[in-house]
């Protein structure tokens, strides 16, 4: 059985492994990887769907495809200061309401932020620390390199899901029922 290191994190006995173990060893910890990665996309999806029926319900969906058409190629960024100008508008600012949202709000932006950097770099794993490793930048240059566990993957994932039922809560405890002028003549 390994044991780890506790300074450093490594793993003890990997230097007794053999290529092969080693190799095994590094397809299993990719391939689980992968895998919680594919659980944070799906999770992201379902995160981002809650946002376009929160924004599409509002004023109990009367307005639902003047703002699917309004949103349709929104980013997520334009799609969460939306909501907020959406909450600044409805709610008193202090109110329970509006804070509960703009809470939302801080938390949904840094998933994005977080999204962002597994979407957009390349991966790789050290399996002598059984860690999971994004790089964003350019190849050639000095990339930012970001670690994961596992745990951590299933973490952020979990964070992700969390916030995307929290905003159905709110949609359901705090209606967006009114906001009158933001979509010009008559509200939206």
């Amino acid at each position: 059985m390994s044991t780890v290191n506790e300074p450093d994190g490594v793993d003890d006995s990997y230097d007794a492994m053999t290529l092969g173990a080693m190799l095994k060893r590094r397809e299993k910890l990719e391939n689980a990887a992968a895998t919680r990665l594919g659980e944070i996309l799906f999770a992201y999806g379902a995160f981002e769907r809650q946002l376009d029926f929160c924004i599409v319900c509002i004023r109990a969906g009367q307005r639902r495809d003047r703002l699917t058409s309004m949103i349709q190629d929104y980013s997520l960024d334009k799609k969460i200061e939306l909501l907020a100008t959406f909450v600044d508008q409805i709610f008193a600012k202090g109110s329970e309401q509006h804070t509960a949202y703009q809470q939302w709000v801080v938390t949904a932006h840094a998933i994005r932020l977080n999204r962002n950097d597994l979407a957009h770099g390349w991966w790789d794993v050290d399996d002598r620390k059984a860690q999971v490793i994004n790089y964003r930048g350019i190849a050639t240059a000095e990339p930012r390199e970001q670690r994961y566990t596992l745990d951590g993957l299933e973490f952020f994932e979990q964070k992700i899901r969390a916030s995307a039922s929290e905003l159905s809560r709110l949609r359901e405890q705090f209606p967006l029922e009114t906001a009158a002028g933001i979509l010009g003549e008559g509200g939206f």
